[in-house]
């Protein structure tokens, strides 16, 4: 049986942006987690030690030359990166018909509007090019995958294209902490958007749809769709994790209203999917067109009123950070 992690480190990681790095904290003797740290590492038994300490993945990214200590401290981190992914997984499940789920059940959001899908306005909040900040605390947008960073783009990009003010977005249950403690976190990635061919998407009679097979990464398959509808054209993707990942892993699913007559979106939001294991067998027999309401969605943001095409372009390729398919689908090459 695993050796159990207690909660003083589960929360002092969970609600921490930074990657883990349990090397620095278990070497740290004024760390608040020294002690439990330390302990948990040394709990571990010696035959998981042992066993881990031969393995590939270890072998190519051990440190220092003391092997227990740093197989100690790789399995510690696994099984903590797995633990939080998962957990907060669950708090979206067992929150979902809340009126107030987590983070938003804590006083200093006493003052904010929570709305129907779990979306707050973000002009309520003040962003510092990082974080979300209301009454002395800092927030961050829900997680679209086991990383803590997965919305951080997406988060910068509404603000450049000047959107805050119409979108709303869904509070990650972990992520928070008072302000001058919060880390702000930035990270650099060059994200351009394009139009795609708009002519032809404007005069679709029928679905337009694809899958883009993954070959490596967290994902299985991407789908989407574009669906003709009276004056409108609606675009749908999914990113649908494997099945190995699903307790750990949401699908991100992104839909979007397009107005061909004005030549803007009108309307587009993203979210993400928790599946079952069962759901997810399904859903891998099933394209997207036909998936109807499969699995719990949770809303991470929502964008109403007139948005050009190309911050469309823009925001669809950040909240789908680290998707090649996503990225390629919406590419230009940068003109010098």
């Amino acid at each position: 049986m695993a050796t159990a992690i207690p909660d003083e480190l589960f929360t002092f990681f969970a609600q921490n942006p930074e990657p883990l790095n349990l090397a620095r904290e278990a070497a740290d003797i004024t760390s608040p987690i020294y002690n439990q740290l330390n302990d948990f590492l040394s709990a571990i038994p010696n035959v998981e030690v042992a066993t881990s300490s031969k393995e590939p993945t270890f072998q190519a990214f051990k440190v220092g030359t003391d092997i227990e200590r740093a197989a100690r401290i790789w399995i510690a981190q696994q099984r903590l990166s797995g633990e939080i992914a998962r957990r907060r997984l669950e708090a979206l499940r067992v929150d979902a018909k809340a009126a107030r789920p987590k983070p938003y059940e804590i006083s200093v959001l006493s003052d904010i509007e929570v709305d129907t899908d779990h979306l707050v306005a973000l002009s309520d909040f003040e962003f510092d090019g990082s974080r979300l900040l209301h009454n002395g605390y800092a927030f961050l947008v829900l997680t679209t995958t086991s990383a803590s960073n997965s919305t951080y783009w997406l988060l910068k990009a509404i603000y450049a294209e000047g959107l805050a003010e119409q979108t709303r977005v869904r509070l990650d249950p972990f992520l928070f902490g008072p302000q001058e403690s919060f880390p702000d976190m930035f990270y650099k990635m060059w994200v351009y958007g394009r139009p795609l061919n708009w002519q032809r998407i404007a005069k679709l009679k029928e679905a337009e749809y694809g899958r883009w097979q993954t070959l490596n990464g967290r994902s299985e398959f991407t789908d989407f769709v574009w669906n003709p509808r009276e004056r409108q054209v609606h675009f749908v993707c999914e990113e649908v994790p494997r099945i190995t990942e699903v307790e750990q892993e949401p699908s991100r699913y992104f839909h979007t209203v397009y107005m061909p007559s004005s030549e803007n979106i009108d309307h587009f939001d993203g979210a993400i999917r928790l599946y079952t294991p069962d759901e997810i067998l399904e859903r891998r027999r099933t394209h997207i067109r036909y998936t109807g309401k499969m699995g719990l969605r949770e809303k991470v943001f929502l964008t109403k009123g007139a948005v050009s095409r190309e911050s469309f372009s823009t925001l669809a390729r950040t909240f789908f950070i680290w998707n090649e398919d996503v990225q390629t689908y919406f590419e230009h090459e940068r003109k010098s």
